[in-house]
């Protein structure tokens, strides 16, 4: 009987501490992205954004750089705060405005018919202007890049912030038509998946513990096992844990019993 009582009194005080740690890890995560959105609406709501966006059709290469200069300083702007950012681009057909900071000079590294192609394209477009979070994913199978060619291939798994910036008017000359072109930049920013593992892997100290992210669906968004990340799985339990909200359970996964 004592030792029952002592195993049940030091597993709800490891419960109880655990369960604090992901509590305020949680609201760390949560206000860095929450401010994420907040400074994207306050770049679409600048009105030198608007303005400048919006203040020649760029005809030739000199305006359209003239153009970038004059964006990713508004980029900037908004978002230097952030050290965590990869990507911040406004994505056109014709031109990407903004930086890559794994790209370097190579505003290219995604290429932008990739993009239009791509599932983050189409969330981007059906979110009518909203921002939209995009889970975890392989930005070389995206973007049909070879990973091959990837000098540090842990950099390959982003999650990204994608919103269709409605109140720009980015204006270009077809040059086979003679015809104006007026296109809404759809702003990107992506973050390598180490902005979730920074923050647990201080703090899960534990031995046999361990950390995961996932949606919704069972997808990882993060994970110490980098081949699970970008994948699902079928958790039974997942569904009430998310109705749950909140708290604590304990599941089986594989063949082990887990807290949760």
């Amino acid at each position: 009987r004592y030792y029952v009582s002592t195993r049940d009194m030091m597993y709800d005080v490891v419960q109880k501490n655990v369960y604090e740690i992901v509590k305020k890890n949680n609201e760390v995560l949560d206000f860095r992205l929450k401010r994420i959105v907040e400074s994207s609406w306050d770049l679409m709501s600048d009105n030198v954004f608007i303005e400048k966006s919006s203040s020649m059709v760029l005809d030739n290469s000199y305006k359209m750089i003239s153009m970038d200069i004059e964006l990713t300083k508004l980029l900037d702007k908004h978002f230097l705060s952030f050290k965590d950012i990869s990507f911040l681009q406004l994505m056109t057909s014709n031109y990407i405005f903004g930086y890559s900071a794994l790209a370097g000079s190579n505003r290219n590294y995604i290429p932008i018919q990739s993009f239009i192609s791509s599932n983050l394209y189409n969330t981007a477009i059906e979110a009518k202007g909203k921002l939209e979070w995009y889970p975890t994913y392989d930005i070389t199978q995206m973007f049909s890049r070879s990973a091959a060619t990837e000098e540090n291939q842990e950099h390959n798994f982003m999650f990204s912030a994608v919103q269709h910036m409605k109140t720009s008017n980015i204006r270009f000359r077809d040059p086979i038509g003679d015809r104006e072109i007026i296109e809404n930049p759809i702003l990107i920013i992506n973050f390598g998946e180490n902005f979730f593992q920074d923050v647990f892997k201080s703090s899960i100290t534990m031995k046999y513990s361990y950390f995961f992210i996932i949606d919704k669906n069972g997808q990882y968004i993060s994970h110490q096992n980098r081949n699970k990340i970008g994948k699902k799985e079928n958790f039974p339990w997942l569904s009430n844990i998310v109705q749950k909200q909140s708290g604590n359970e304990v599941v089986n996964i594989g063949n082990s019993r887990v807290l949760i």
